[in-house]
């Protein structure tokens, strides 16, 4: 059974829609794994606020990535983003998703960089009509590009 990884940012905003497309994806048949940061965990509804549950008869599992330090280092904020990188590399070789599908914000950015380099399908989806920083960077190497708005 092919396995769909949803990364999606620490806002409302960035969850809801991914996790809408999660269901459906369950629905359908795929394994789905969340990945998101612990302001997006508090977003996620039932069935997926728990790290481990059971939605119809397929599994979805949530895992927290971590936040990268507050500060106004960017020293700080790249330590972050390599260690998220690095876990996310980590993961994606153990797990063998068919395809990662990013939902903007910054808690995306590490995990789709490490699907882009693993030669691993990744869809961009954004939900503003303003593409976001994480979204303009990431386009490039998407295989797919998904909006709300024209």
């Amino acid at each position: 059974m092919l396995k769909i990884v949803i990364v999606a940012g620490g806002t409302g905003g960035h969850v809801f829609p991914a996790e809408c497309i999660a269901k459906e994806l369950i629905h359908a048949g795929y394994n789905v794994d969340f990945i998101v940061d612990q302001r997006g965990k508090k977003y996620l509804t039932e069935p997926f606020q728990n790290i481990t549950e059971t939605v119809g008869t397929k599994i979805a599992h949530v895992q927290l990535i971590e936040q990268p330090i507050r500060s106004s280092s960017k020293f700080c904020l790249l330590w972050g983003i390599t260690k998220n990188f690095i876990k996310s590399i980590y993961y994606f070789l153990k797990e063998r998703p068919a395809c990662v599908i990013g939902f903007g914000g910054y808690p995306t950015f590490a995990p789709v960089v490490a699907a882009q380099v693993l030669g691993i399908r990744t869809i961009i989806h954004e939900q503003n009509a303003v593409l976001g920083r994480a979204n303009s960077i990431l386009m490039y190497r998407a295989k797919c590009i998904l909006t709300a708005f024209e």
